[in-house]
């Protein structure tokens, strides 16, 4: 297995349900397993930014070709437990490369920031693709950095802008001044 050196930086960790620990580093994806380290080869990827894993024990990782200045966004690679998947824009409908934030639906999807690029949202239930952007939606600003679930299955996404809100049938935006206001008056309300 390829190795892309000693890694200097720590970037993401995620834990499967059976505790063991992925470690997303600048030099790749290593596992952390009955006491030891060792390193798992990523199609694509020697610069891994984010690791989410689904309820089905599914890795999914995005990151850059390498760690060099000039890197390329790698898209989505996924491990089914078995083999790697990467989709990209020249294999799938994925058609940015950078993808930043990860986070899982309840019904499995996993919804995807893309960072760096500013391009809104991907949402992929393992066939079909999804786009959200402002333009075709309630986001207040394709800057996406942080994707979470509520109990209740209501996406969140947060951007320079604030805080937006879907419930999958509609948006709502909570703005800095919602913020602000909700911190310095709610002691007189």
């Amino acid at each position: 297995t390829k190795s892309y050196g000693s890694p200097k930086y720590v970037n993401s960790i995620a834990f499967d349900s059976k505790d063991v620990l992925y470690v997303g580093t600048n030099k790749g994806l290593y596992v952390f397993n009955n006491g030891e380290f060792n390193y798992m080869a990523v199609p694509g990827v020697g610069n891994v930014a984010e690791i989410a894993i689904n309820k089905d024990d599914h890795v999914y990782v995005s990151g850059f070709s390498s760690d060099a200045v000039n890197s390329v966004g790698a898209g989505l690679s996924v491990y089914d437990g078995a083999e790697w998947k990467n989709y990209n824009a020249k294999n799938s409908d994925l058609p940015y490369r950078f993808v930043e934030d990860m986070a899982f639906d309840k019904d499995g999807s996993v919804w995807m920031s893309m960072g760096l690029e500013d391009r809104g949202v991907a949402k992929f239930d393992g066939e079909a693709w999804t786009f959200f952007n402002k333009e075709n939606s309630g986001l207040n600003s394709n800057t996406v950095r942080d994707i979470e679930f509520d109990s209740e299955n209501n996406a969140w996404f947060c951007t320079p802008k604030g805080i937006t809100k879907y419930n999958g049938n509609e948006w709502y935006t909570y703005g800095l001044k919602d913020l602000l206001y909700g911190t310095m008056f709610s002691n007189l309300t």
